[in-house]
Order: structure tokens, then C-alpha cells, then sequence
């Protein structure tokens, strides 16, 4: 009788635990199915462009824009993708450093084939120490690897704004990314604020940028929004630079002050210098497409290099 007792107890557990193992499993399954349903509602909250709502009531930080990067890295893009985490510089106070410009370029990194590309990352910078030239160089990898781009669009307004972790030479790498992009049909490209208050950022980042456009031979479409404190010369050489891009058809090039305020008599002339450097761009190109019939039938003697050179020097 004791006996049976016994084997009847020793079954009553075997059943328990395999009914407690088959509860775990179901657990499990219903666990993942509402993992599942989490992140497609995130997924459906994170189509294009990128824009998480926590952002709106939280602070952005290296926690959320690594939650955010993983996110991307897990997405299809079909050949675009669009970033904006735009920070309002003058109210919000957001922990953001390095890691979190590692993360995002990393998940950029990680996809494949991209043709466009929207980066838009103002206020990160100003006045934030945290921010440095290592964040532009992980954006200059991540770039330099989509080399099937066709456009892309990188807004770091303010960055170097009062803020000496940035400067000429991390401007220098991030130029040299976006010179590899031998597909690139429009570039747009915002530093706005970056010569204010900033001593570590010079004419060399104008003459990089002329450095960086010279080589995007196929550029039809360019927009520049720089900042303000930028020498003549500089402006000159930047110009010419443009003049020659044999392809290009539609300029925006602005020198914008990071104050509202106009602060020197300088800035007064500041329009009249961007439309005089817009128009003699747009006439010596259009003078060079007047010329192509003169090439034609001087072809042997006179070729388009030499009447474009002579078109420069007007």
C-alpha cells in the first residue's frame, strides 16, 4: 500500500512539472508574439523619416538614440533613408555625446546599397564638449561606404558653434567621405554656425569643401548653408571652384550668422555677395554652352578646356 502511495505521489510530480514546463512554453510563445506586436507598432510609428515620438516628451540621450539606431539597422529602406533627430540647442539641455553619432552611422553603415540619404542632426554640437571630431569622422565611414549614393542631405547646424571638440581637421575628414561619392547627383550640405565662436574652424574647411566639390563630377544640384565670419578670398576661391563643376544647374549657397542679430557692417552686403557669387557662376556657365559651337568647328585648334579656361579668367 505504501508502495503504491509512493508511485502515485512520484507520477502526481512528473504530470506537475510537465504541465508547469508546457505553461512556461506557452508563456514563452505568448511573450514573443507580444514582442512581436511591440516592435511592429514601433516599426509602424518609425516609417520614414526616423522621428521617435519618445523624443518628444523625453530628452534625447545615448540610450534612446542607441535604441533608435538598432531599430534602423533592423529595417528595409528600400534604397532611402531619412534621419532626423533635431535638437532645439537654445531649450534642450539632452545628454548626447559621440556614442550616440557611433551608433546612428553604424546602423547606416550596416545598409546596403542606399541611393539617398537625409542626416539631420542640428544642434547636437552647441555647445556641447561631448561632441566631437570623432562624430564627424564615424559619419564620414558611414557615408564613405554608400557609394551608390545619389543625393544626400547632412544637416549639422551649430555643431562647432562654441564648441573647440570640433574643428578644421575633423571637418577635413568628414569632407573627404563625402569626395568618395562619385554617383552623387545633389549634395546638400548645412554648417551653419560652425566659424562663430569657434577659432578652431578656418578658411581650410572652405577650401576643403572647394577641395571635396572639385571631385563630384556628376553634381548637378548644390546647396551650402555656411557660416558667416569667412574671408574674401576664401569666397572667391569656393566661387571659382563652383564655376567650374561642368554639370551643375542649380546653386543655393548661403553665409548665414548664428544670431538673428546683424552684428557687424559686413553682414549688410552678405546677400548682395551670395547673388553676385550665384550669378557669375550660373553666366560663365552659361557662356561655356554658347561656346560648344565655336568647339565644333575650331575642334583641332581650339578645344573646350582652353575656351573654358579663357571663360574662367573673365
Amino acid at each position: 500500500m505504501e508502495s503504491q502511495i509512493c508511485v502515485q505521489k512520484k507520477m502526481s510530480s512528473k504530470l506537475q512539472k510537465m504541465h508547469h514546463k508546457q505553461q512556461l512554453k506557452k508563456q514563452k510563445i505568448i511573450d514573443l508574439q507580444m514582442d512581436d506586436c511591440l516592435f511592429n507598432s514601433v516599426m509602424n510609428r518609425l516609417k520614414l523619416p526616423f522621428q521617435l515620438e519618445l523624443f518628444q516628451k523625453e530628452q534625447i540621450n545615448d540610450t534612446n538614440v542607441k535604441n533608435l539606431s538598432q531599430q534602423i539597422a533592423c529595417c528595409d529602406h528600400n534604397k532611402e533613408l531619412d534621419i532626423q533627430i533635431m535638437k532645439k540647442w537654445h531649450v534642450d539641455q539632452s545628454d548626447l555625446s559621440d556614442e550616440s553619432v557611433k551608433d546612428l552611422s553604424h546602423s547606416i553603415y550596416s545598409i546596403d546599397k542606399l541611393q539617398q540619404l537625409t542626416l539631420k542632426l542640428n544642434g547636437w554640437g552647441y555647445w556641447n564638449q561631448s561632441i566631437t571630431n570623432n562624430s564627424l569622422n564615424y559619419i564620414r565611414m558611414a557615408v564613405q561606404k554608400q557609394h551608390k549614393l545619389q543625393e544626400i542631405n547632412i544637416d549639422l547646424n551649430m555643431w562647432a558653434y562654441e564648441n573647440q571638440g570640433i574643428s578644421d581637421e575633423g571637418a577635413r575628414m568628414l569632407l573627404n567621405g563625402i569626395a568618395q561619392l562619385n554617383q552623387l547627383g545633389k549634395l546638400e550640405l548645412n554648417m551653419k554656425g560652425w566659424g562663430d565662436s569657434n577659432v578652431q574652424i578656418t578658411d581650410d574647411t572652405i577650401n576643403n569643401i572647394s577641395k571635396c566639390l572639385s571631385k563630384l563630377d556628376k553634381l548637378t544640384e548644390l546647396k551650402l548653408v555656411l557660416w558667416e565670419n569667412v574671408s574674401q578670398k576664401a569666397v572667391k576661391d569656393l566661387n571659382k571652384t563652383i564655376s567650374r563643376m561642368e554639370n551643375l544647374t542649380k546653386i543655393d549657397l548661403k553665409f548665414e550668422s548664428s544670431s538673428t542679430i546683424q552684428r557687424t557692417p559686413m553682414n549688410v552686403n552678405l546677400t548682395e555677395k551670395i547673388a553676385k557669387i550665384k550669378l557669375n557662376a550660373m553666366q560663365k556657365r552659361r557662356l561655356l554652352f554658347q561656346t560648344n559651337a565655336i568647339t565644333v568647328i575650331f575642334q583641332n585648334e581650339l578645344t573646350k578646356p582652353k575656351i573654358w579656361n579663357i571663360v574662367l579668367k573673365l
